[in-house]
């Protein structure tokens, strides 16, 4: 009889549901694996697309979740409050949740300036958009 065994969800300490979700933070293995692909081409690439929304621009844009000057974007799958998300925080580890609010006196406490703040109509996701020279 043949014995599959998958280390990359078994992990000292952590349950399954724990490994599995804490792929989310750094995807490893078959379950990063699968976890990214679904990021990449799932919810995320629609998360993705209504934030960038929210900016006149033609043509090609590079997401690489940060920026250093000019448009500054955060799009986020989560209020901060709503309730899938404080039930996935409360299992994966070093996961925090930040409403529209917080990230706007983060992005004005890091010198960005003009910050617009937009929540999707039927989901929980949050764009916060500011501005640096």
């Amino acid at each position: 009889m043949t014995k599959f065994i998958y280390p990359d969800i078994h992990h000292a300490g952590m349950s399954v549901k724990s490994r599995v979700f804490g792929n989310a933070k750094k995807p490893e293995g078959l379950i990063g694996k699968m976890m990214a692909g679904g990021m990449n081409g799932g919810a995320h690439m629609r998360l993705a697309e209504w934030g960038m929304s929210h900016f006149d621009i033609e043509g090609d844009v590079l997401d690489i979740g940060c920026g250093g000057g000019g448009r500054f974007a955060v799009t986020n799958e989560s209020t901060g409050t709503d309730d899938a998300s404080v039930k996935y925080a409360a299992i994966i580890e070093g996961m925090n949740l930040y409403t529209p609010e917080d990230l706007k006196n983060l992005m004005e406490n890091a010198g960005f300036s003009d910050i617009e703040m937009y929540r999707h109509d039927s989901k929980p996701w949050i764009c916060v958009v500011g501005h640096k020279d």
